[in-house]
């Protein structure tokens, strides 16, 4: 035989066993598919917001010319003519009054756990059980950065600690403690300037210690002629300046916050509706808001929704510009990703036909077609009730197909 021929002949034999194995491969083990395993679960509807707060505040015009004490923490009811801050001219005089008002508090915490009158029929578990529980607070509040409680936290568990003490022993006295501490407490006085500038209020409302320069911009008046194109001017041009004044007073407890958002997404609000709105602070919850106003305008894209709330708390008080999530409803049922929702003509029971929204399930070598019962639909999902009938129904743990073409009912 020819060698050329040999060759060529080897050649074509070669090609056809590699292609036959590489076919077998895919046979077995190649998949078309990509499928993934649906559970029950709820599904929260959110959309992403970009827009700013209004309220009514009034500017304390003192500025900070030395070391500021204040007397309110943010959000803190202010009646009018209330003292809002002190001013010292060291820093080591508001250190002694800081250091005199702890000892102040540490001795009449002694004071009340050597009380007889108040640990008379104590009982000892229970209290040994609220100083452990003082003690996880105390730690929970320390791994959680929640300094707010901190200060009553620890004052609690220390007057628990005193009374368990003078409860198991009647011979301890908490005197000689008082009485060191009365003299370091007068000592630290005596150090401390009596006459001290004073912030008055000179209207009642909730205190706020940051100035960011848009208190006479962001005023419920602006909201009755406010447009589009301003919100947005705002949104683009937004500068929070520092200010050395010493605060604010927010008059109202009642708000507003304005987003600009796209004319199709304004159709999911209407005014009136209660949402929630969900800041990225850890202190901050969900707040509760009302849809006070939706601004549209003819031949425009966009649009302004406008959030009315009345609860305040420490953050919220001091935030302007923010971008929030406005949770529009909670979904309960099979959650599916919406690339596997397909739409399949199907024959009913009176011989007529219908396209009928489901999902393709896999089961080993089985790809069956299953009807879906829809709670809530939107770009990403569709959430599906359960339904006992799980032959004609997608169930929780079926295996739905996300990708592939050509699919059919078939047994492969």
């Amino acid at each position: 035989m020819n060698p050329v021929f040999s060759k060529i002949v080897v050649f074509f034999l070669s090609v056809v066993i590699i292609a036959y194995v590489i076919s077998q491969a895919l046979a077995n083990f190649y998949d078309p598919y990509e499928a993934e395993i649906v559970q029950k679960g709820t599904y929260v509807q959110e959309l992403d917001l970009n827009g700013f707060f209004i309220r009514s505040e009034k500017v304390l015009s003192q500025q900070k010319n030395g070391v500021v004490r204040y007397h309110y923490r943010n959000a803190e009811k202010i009646a009018k003519q209330g003292v809002v801050a002190s001013i010292y001219s060291r820093e080591q005089d508001l250190r002694n009054l800081e250091a005199s008002v702890s000892l102040t508090r540490q001795r009449e915490i002694l004071l009340e756990a050597q009380n007889r009158e108040n640990i008379e029929g104590v009982k000892l578990d229970l209290l040994s059980k609220e100083i452990t529980e003082d003690k996880l607070e105390l730690i929970s509040c320390i791994d959680e950065r929640n300094f707010t409680d901190l200060e009553a936290l620890s004052a609690k568990l220390m007057l628990n600690m005193g009374k368990f003490a003078v409860c198991v022993d009647n011979s301890i006295s908490y005197d000689n403690a008082i009485a060191q501490l009365d003299q370091q407490i007068a000592q630290l006085n005596a150090q401390i300037p009596q006459n001290t500038p004073q912030i008055i209020a000179e209207e009642s409302g909730y205190f706020a210690n940051v100035v960011d320069g848009y208190e006479t911009d962001f005023t419920p008046e602006m909201l009755e002629k406010l447009t589009i194109a301003q919100a947005e001017s705002w949104l683009a041009g937004q500068r929070i300046t520092e200010s050395n004044q010493i605060g604010k007073v927010v008059t109202e407890d009642i708000w507003y916050f304005a987003a600009v958002i796209s004319r199709k997404e304004a159709d999911l609000f209407r005014k009136g509706r209660s949402l929630h709105l969900k800041f990225d602070s850890k202190s901050t919850r969900t707040i509760p808001v009302t849809v006070q106003r939706i601004i549209t305008e003819r031949n425009n894209e966009k649009a302004v929704v406008i959030f009315e709330s009345d609860y305040l708390d420490e953050d919220l008080i001091t935030m302007r510009f923010e971008s929030p999530q406005v949770i529009l409803g909670t979904h309960s049922g099979i959650i599916i990703p919406k690339q596997a929702i397909r739409m399949e003509n199907m024959t009913n029971e009176d011989g007529s036909s219908s396209m009928v929204k489901g999902v393709y399930t896999q089961l080993g070598k089985t790809v069956r077609f299953k009807k879906v019962d829809p709670v809530y639909e939107d770009d990403y999902v569709l959430v599906s009730k359960p339904n006992i009938d799980a032959t004609q129904y997608v169930s929780i743990y079926d295996q739905v197909i996300v990708k592939g073409k050509n699919l059919n009912e078939t047994t492969r």
